[in-house]
This record gives structure tokens, C-alpha cells and sequence, in this order.
């Protein structure tokens, strides 16, 4: 199956106290963060930059058990889970659209 973009924007990875600036795409295959920034991986070309592996990390949709929202001081984040029990915690300016499609994105592979 052909790789497609469902979603992608900025959003800052939380590190504990710490808090990483990055983009994110959810594809219909994975979801990848890259602490680049989005020029300079438009600049490359998506996909074809993310495939040769220019980014932080990529977890298969198959391997996310659940997403959740949490609070964190003042604000909403999204807490990914993986099947594996490793917690991946993420700040996106458009929560709620993010939260959509990982729902979609997770019941399409089921």
C-alpha cells in the first residue's frame, strides 16, 4: 500500500520537564517526529526525506495501542502509547484534529 499524509504540523515533544520543538505526520502507515524544522523537510521532499531516514523517530500504526489526551500544566497533550507500553507525549497546536486522525488512522488497521 502506498504511503499518504493524513496530518502534519508543528508540535513540541515533552521530555519530562523538558520540551522539544519538531514536526509530525501521521501517515495511513506511521507516525514520524523529526525535531527538524517543516522547511526544511518540505525543502527535501516529504516523504522521500522521512523515508531515507531524516527524522527522530517513526512508530507503525499497527504498534500504537492508544492515544490519549492528558493535561499538562496549562495545556492539553496527546500521550501515544505503543503496543510495547513505550509513552510518547506530544503538544500539537491543532489537538483535536490530531486526535481524529490517530482514531481513524488506528481503526483503518484493525
Amino acid at each position: 500500500m502506498e504511503e499518504k499524509i493524513i496530518i502534519q504540523g508543528t508540535c513540541n515533544r515533552i521530555k519530562g520537564a523538558f520540551v522539544e520543538n519538531g514536526h509530525a505526520m501521521l501517515t495511513n502507515q506511521r507516525f514520524i517526529y523529526s525535531k527538524h524544522s517543516l522547511a526544511k523537510i518540505a525543502a527535501m521532499g516529504v516523504l522521500v526525506n522521512l523515508t531515507q531516514g531524516s527524522y527522530e523517530f517513526d512508530i507503525p500504526v499497527s504498534e500504537i495501542k492508544e492515544v490519549q489526551e492528558k493535561k499538562r500544566l496549562f495545556s492539553k497533550i496527546l500521550s501515544v502509547t505503543t503496543v510495547s507500553g513505550e509513552e510518547y507525549q506530544f503538544a500539537f497546536t491543532k489537538l483535536v484534529e490530531w486526535q481524529i486522525a490517530f482514531s481513524n488512522a488506528i481503526s483503518a488497521k484493525n
